[in-house]
């Protein structure tokens, strides 16, 4: 790479250099960053797409999120179809959680949803049509359910807060867990059967649409 751009400092100076760090643009994986790349990134407003499945499966390196947020820079998770083992992003968040925790900073539940909806809607400038429930968006979301499985029934019911349900659903979910897809406020998809009432703390749980 030096040789072909000996104008150029670090890889991601190649993409500088031809106008391709801006907004919008999706850096997929970056695990080999130069030490100031997630700010440079940051101030151009550039995404980095977080493929941990793909990372793990190939043994090419481990993300750093923390230093990714610390920069400033925006993130959103990635299946990486080419080098990925799942499509379902609920076990693309659960190998999420393994390359952070190997890197002693565990991925908090919450943290990982907004990944996987609002911090990737705003990462593509697309927060103003899609992301969150606010009026007047784009209704394109699913429900997951929490006793999809047994293995996940079990350990649902034990939750007593609500980052502990999420937390079960992102190491245990996969495609079962989506009972419902809605596109534009329509239900594209159902999967037949009914969800079990959960009790957690004060609240009962059915579904939880994120």
């Amino acid at each position: 790479m030096q040789s072909a751009f000996s104008g150029c400092g670090d890889y991601l100076g190649v993409y500088e250099k031809f106008g391709l760090v801006r907004p919008r643009s999706v850096f997929a994986h970056a695990i080999h960053m130069p030490g100031d790349g997630f700010k440079r990134m940051a101030k151009a407003d550039a995404c980095a797409a977080f493929c941990p499945s793909s990372n793990l499966f190939l043994g090419s390196g481990y993300f750093d999120l923390k230093a990714a947020r610390a920069a400033g820079a925006h993130v959103a998770f990635g299946s990486d179809v080419g080098g990925g083992t799942s499509f379902s992003m609920l076990s693309t968040m659960a190998e999420g959680y393994k390359v952070c925790k190997g890197r002693d900073a565990p991925l908090n539940p919450f943290l990982a949803f907004y990944i996987a909806t609002m911090g990737a809607a705003r990462a593509l400038r697309l927060d103003h049509q899609l992301g969150d429930f606010s009026a007047g968006k784009e209704a394109d979301f699913i429900v997951l359910d929490p006793a999809s499985t047994p293995i996940m029934a079990r350990r649902a019911a034990a939750c007593t807060s609500l980052h502990d349900l999420l937390f079960a659903m992102m190491v245990l979910g996969d495609d079962r867990a989506i009972k419902e897809t809605w596109v534009n406020g329509k239900l594209a998809h159902a999967r037949d059967g009914a969800a079990e009432i959960l009790t957690i703390g004060n609240s009962s749980w059915t579904t939880l649409k994120v």
